[in-house]
């Protein structure tokens, strides 16, 4: 009986000891699959996987820990270590926690930091309002993570930030004691440099207390991880009390500076720094105070500047106020000062006061009003009256923004100026529970522009734009609207333009219907986009088919003294785009069969044709040989035919005249280059004549009725002076071995206004009976310019086709006209001499003829 009684105790012990060896080689596997159960309920619908190594009396390893997709994990642990005691397992402490090899993976969304695959709602769900319990469930002698990796998708790349973090619990005897203090670092490695911040916290009676802080801490290291260029320094310190049961601030405090903060962006340098500096390296840092206590808070700050694109001073910045168990309010004031970045002068100088809120239940809001103080400079290149800003966003519903600006005024240096008595924004951002798409309103009743002469108003200034973002539902399209377009008081009619959402944006397509070009419709489509990679970006194309249209008054719109008219054919084709770190932009213009008029001074250019191409509007040049061309032009009694000339706009100030050819007197005249410049108000050229009509040119400057055959060659000098013509030794001769022909049918004009008694009236005489019809072997025409009037010489050698009615009386050294009936008269060769004084700026200016020329000498 003893003996069985002893084989089976020793089978029992066996049996135990058996089903122990299996518990024992099963525990792992219990434990990995208890840990993915848990898991499951806490993060439904997340993948999970881990590996537990061992599990014993004093320790436990796991490894492989995945959370989230295995390609590309929220979390990654490549091994956790737990060392403990049974008793201290009793008294809810580890001995020590370690995790090495850690990995976490997100992105910035919404301003805030999600794991990969998360929504960023999945934590605390299924809890109630009031139930969270921040506790902490047990005490940990020591945690240490090493080989900690921080990735975060910024801006389309992804970011990386190397830690290491230490803690250790001051009497690690008190197993199970969460009153005792805990101290540790945080280690950061941005960029390969080592940061290292101090820790310092304790709970007692429910209560965290804690200290953090850093020196000098280089914002450069943070570019990577940002996603900026960033430069400066930070130090902070930050010290606090938070209770735990429910997590409510008891106290806290904050002291922070920034020193020579330098963000670098496309095409702009942000520099920020305290109020109160005079620029450069001594400017004072940026320094902001807050202070909790249980339900109250107030903040100061020294001020800020920010220096570009407008700089832009806040000083005197103050708020405070109350914090509830479901959110806060304050308010606060400050004085503000905007001027435009790079000027001396001031610019808006308000008083401005804010308010804000937030609450988990309705949301939050803020509202900023202020006036503009009146300043030191009657002129500022910057000045409003009053402006409002209002910010409001409500759980589940999308952002609602609204803005108002009111006497809003920037001038330039060179005497610009552009004015909005009123500017009014409204805005829904996308988003929210209803997934609709966003909408701006703008509304502008009036917006001037003045540039010396011109001055371009808009009237009527309205839009209502969709926003990109949110989901289908919401209004899809938009309207864009300007009553009226004014330039230099005229009316060139209004504009409309539908506009739709697009993937990234807002494209838009309408007409203009000019008042102007009467008759000329320009048809305008484009684009308005923003993205990660190209950042903002957008286009614009108009276009017009060759359209006629009727004439109207140039003159008006150009601010001239006298009217111009212009009619004929229109064309267009021009096009612009923006994008980050660049634009660019394109005209083609056409303008045929147009007839320009300036009545009052006698001028009118039929058949003009002008192209012009630009292939890049913002270099401001266009391609070189720009044809102008003009079938006839008259200015005064001057008539040019059948122009042809080449151009370049090389700036908005300079025009290069490359070359140039027009019909005159029968022949024609070319130039070589000359460069216009607003600059410049002389200039000098060299007209080279080919061929022309002596008889021509004779009835050019008044001898009306002057026939006959023969030529001239040669070149004018010619000079241009405060817009004054001037002739400096003009010359044109016949053709060598070529002589011609000469009849004037009335040569009363040479002797008009010259007293009969006179010599020089006896000389005219005569060579106005020559030149009824004379045969010359040669030719010569001088020209020059003597104050106000044209020197015109004329020499001829030859023969008089017919006797002419005078004899040469020797006492008076001079030829006298033959009496009536008698024969005879003067049939030999002479050569004929004329010097004529010409009002050749009555010429171009009235079309006088030489019936108008008022003082005639040999």
């Amino acid at each position: 009986m003893v003996k069985r009684l002893g084989w089976a105790l020793g089978g029992g012990a066996v049996a135990l000891l058996a089903l122990g060896a299996l518990l024992w080689l099963s525990l792992p596997v219990l434990v990995e699959k208890s840990i993915e159960y848990l898991v499951a309920r806490s993060l439904p619908g997340q993948p999970f996987s881990c590996t537990v190594r061992r599990v014993g009396i004093s320790g436990a390893a796991l490894e492989a820990i995945v959370l989230g997709n295995p390609g590309k994990p929220a979390l990654r642990l490549d091994s956790l270590q737990l060392n403990y005691s049974l008793p201290g397992l009793f008294s809810r402490h580890i001995d020590r926690l370690a995790l090495e090899g850690v990995v976490v993976q997100g992105e910035w969304r919404d301003g805030r930091f999600v794991l990969e695959g998360f929504s960023g709602n999945e934590a605390g769900a299924g809890k109630k309002s009031g139930e969270t319990d921040y506790s902490l469930p047990g005490t940990i002698g020591q945690l240490t993570v090493k080989n900690g990796l921080l990735r975060s998708g910024v801006r389309g790349r992804m970011a990386q930030l190397p830690f290491q973090l230490q803690f250790v619990q001051g009497n690690r005897p008190g197993m199970g004691d969460g009153s005792a203090p805990l101290a540790g670092s945080l280690t950061l490695y941005p960029e390969d440099q080592e940061l290292a911040l101090a820790l310092t916290a304790e709970v007692a009676e429910g209560v965290l207390s804690f200290k953090v802080g850093a020196r000098d801490f280089p914002l450069a290291s943070l570019a990577g991880v940002l996603g900026q260029d960033l430069a400066g320094s930070l130090q902070f310190a930050a010290e606090g009390r938070l209770g735990l049961k429910p997590l409510a601030v008891r106290f806290f405090e904050l002291h922070c500076a920034i020193e020579r903060f330098v963000l670098r962006g496309e095409g702009n340098i942000w520099r920020i720094n305290g109020a109160g500096g005079a620029g450069g390296e001594e400017e004072p840092p940026f320094v902001f105070s807050l202070a909790a206590a249980e339900d109250k808070f107030h903040f100061t700050s020294n001020g800020l500047v920010v220096h570009s694109p407008v700089e832009l001073t806040v000083a005197e910045l103050a708020g405070a106020g109350v914090l509830t168990g479901d959110g806060g309010s304050g308010a606060g004031s400050l004085l503000l000062s905007v001027r435009p970045a790079g000027q001396k002068e001031e610019g808006i100088h308000a008083k401005g006061a804010f308010e804000a809120g937030f609450s988990k239940q309705s949301g939050w809001y803020f509202s900023l009003k202020g006036a503009s103080q009146a300043g030191k400079t009657p002129r500022p290149p910057l000045a409003c009256k009053a402006f409002g800003l209002e910010l409001k966003k409500e759980v589940s519903a999308a952002l609602t923004l609204a803005a108002s600006i009111s006497s809003l005024v920037l001038r330039q240096d060179k005497g610009g100026e552009l004015l909005l008595p009123e500017l009014n924004i409204a805005a829904v951002m996308p988003g929210g529970s209803q997934g609709k798409r966003g909408q701006a309103e703008l509304h502008v009743p009036e917006v001037t522009v003045r540039d010396g002469q011109t001055e371009l108003r808009l009237t009527g200034v309205a839009a209502t734009l969709p926003l990109p973002g949110g989901e289908k539902g919401g209004a899809a399209a938009g309207k864009v609207q300007l009553a009226r377009i004014r330039l230099n008081g005229q009316d060139l009619g209004g504009l409309v333009l539908a506009t739709e959402q697009q993937a990234e944006g807002i494209g838009f397509a309408g007409s203009h219907t000019s008042k102007a070009l009467d008759g000329v419709a320009i048809k305008i489509t484009g684009e308005v986009s923003s993205s990660i990679v190209d950042g903002l970006h957008g286009a614009l194309r108009l276009s017009a088919p060759r359209q006629k249209f009727a004439a109207f008054n140039l003159g008006r719109f150009v601010k001239a003294k006298q009217e111009i008219t212009l009619a004929g054919e229109f064309g267009l084709q021009a096009g612009g785009s923006f994008k980050k770190g660049g634009q660019s932009g394109n005209l083609r213009l056409q303008l045929d069969n147009a007839r320009l008029e300036l009545p009052k001074r006698g001028i009118a250019v039929s058949g003009l044709s002008l192209s012009l191409v630009m292939p890049d509007l913002f270099l401001k040049k266009s391609l070189p040989a720009q044809p102008l061309t003009f079938a006839a032009a008259k200015v005064g009694d001057l008539a040019l035919t059948d122009g042809k000339f080449a151009f370049q706009i090389e700036s908005p100030t300079a025009l290069l005249l490359e070359s140039g050819r027009f019909a005159w007197c029968g022949g024609h005249v070319s130039s070589r280059g000359v460069r216009l410049s607003t600059a410049r108000n002389d200039y000098a050229l060299t007209l080279f004549c080919d061929r022309l009509s002596l008889a021509s040119l004779l009835a050019q400057f008044g001898m009306e009725g002057a026939e006959g055959e023969g030529t001239l060659n040669g070149r004018i000098p010619l000079s241009i002076v405060d817009g004054r013509v001037r002739f400096a030794d003009g010359f044109l001769n016949s053709p060598p071995g070529e002589g011609g022909t000469i009849r004037m049918r009335d040569s009363g004009l040479l002797t008009a206004g010259i007293p009969k008694e006179t010599p020089q009236f006896s000389q005219l005489d005569f060579a106005g009976e020559a030149l009824k019809n004379f045969r010359y072997n040669w030719a010569k025409v001088r020209l020059n310019s003597e104050g106000d009037a044209l020197l015109l010489q004329i020499k001829l050698d030859g023969q008089p086709a017919q006797p002419i009615p005078f004899r040469y009386n020797s006492q008076l050294g001079s030829f006298t006209r033959l009496p009536e009936g008698e024969a005879g008269g003067v049939t030999h060769p002479i050569r004929l001499d004329l010097n004529l004084r010409l009002p050749f700026e009555k010429i171009l200016e009235y079309g006088g003829g030489m019936q108008k020329l008022y003082k005639m000498t040999q």
